[in-house]
């Protein structure tokens, strides 16, 4: 065996990538130790341990990693292919089909509605105020699935809607929105990645977090995009009770979706700053990610 000429060294752990006689690649570390004899001359004791195997195994593992990001990629988008499809089909079919009966109930009672038939009228308008509540709760389960918005005016305008819906619904918590990136700089496929951690991630903050305050942020950086939140709450409890276990299912699924689509998840707590939440994800990585998929 010889080492060639031309040689990678990485200094950090004294590795070094060689070739053997046929051509094969070699990885060899290189261990250094100092010692010293009885007149006090110090010296290096060297052991070189062939770790090509190793290196192989790593490589392997890499690879199966990046696959089962692809795959897992795959499969939440097929996901949100069904949310998108069944959505639609509450919206389009059966809201059309309540609001159709509503306006025939209200035509009959608008035809019943003399002193002759005024039980009759007033049985129907019950009819109609619950067949209102149903279509509500249709366009409500619709929205959750996966809101029209998102696809017809994009993400920015969506996380509007959704800082607006938070804030009505929680009116004791103030919500602001920063946005510092144009929506042709967000990547189509990102999109729907972003909505879903900003909808989990509310949807923490005002089930555990008895905040006052909360801060969004979307920025485009020159390596990628930046997605934070920001509360003031009491921070994330881990004493295994059945709310910080739900607590932690959410970030389990933000932290997941954030890996998936070949992101980082970064999460701060503590009961004097709350919970900050930082997902990035740099230009490169992602090309990888929808290159791997092509």
């Amino acid at each position: 065996m010889k080492l060639t000429a031309d040689y990678d060294v990485m200094p950090e752990d004294n590795v070094i990538r060689g070739m053997t006689k046929d051509g094969g690649l070699v990885w060899l570390k290189n261990i250094l130790v100092s010692a010293a004899d009885n007149e006090h001359l110090v010296f290096d004791i060297g052991n070189v341990i062939d770790i090509t195997e190793q290196k192989r195994i790593e490589k392997n593992l890499r690879k199966s990693e990046k696959e089962l990001h692809v795959l897992s990629y795959m499969l939440l988008n097929a996901q949100e292919g069904e949310r998108k499809k069944i959505a639609s089909e509450l919206h389009d079919g059966l809201g059309q089909h309540l609001s159709a009966v509503k306006f025939e109930v209200e035509s009959c009672v608008n035809m019943l509605n003399d002193k002759l038939h005024r039980k009759e009228a007033d049985k129907l308008k019950l009819s109609v105020r619950r067949i209102r509540e149903a279509i509500d709760e249709v366009r409500r389960i619709s929205m959750d699935l996966r809101p029209s918005m998102l696809d017809d005016l994009g993400i920015l305008v969506t996380m509007e809607w959704l800082c607006r819906q938070f804030q009505e619904v929680y009116a004791n918590i103030d919500i602001e929105l920063v946005k510092n990136i144009s929506e042709q700089e967000i990547p189509e496929a990102l999109k729907v990645v972003i909505y879903r951690i900003l909808q989990e991630a509310l949807n923490n903050i005002s089930k555990h977090s008895y905040a006052s305050e909360v801060v969004v942020q979307i920025e485009k950086t020159s390596s990628g995009i930046i997605l934070s939140i920001q509360d003031d709450g009491v921070g994330i409890h881990t004493d295994g009770k059945e709310s910080g276990i739900k607590h932690s299912l959410g970030i389990k699924s933000m932290r997941e979706r954030a890996v998936t689509s070949s992101g980082s998840f970064d999460l701060e707590s503590s009961p004097q700053t709350g919970v900050y939440i930082k997902v990035t994800w740099l230009d490169k990585e992602f090309r990888l990610l929808r290159d791997s998929m092509s």
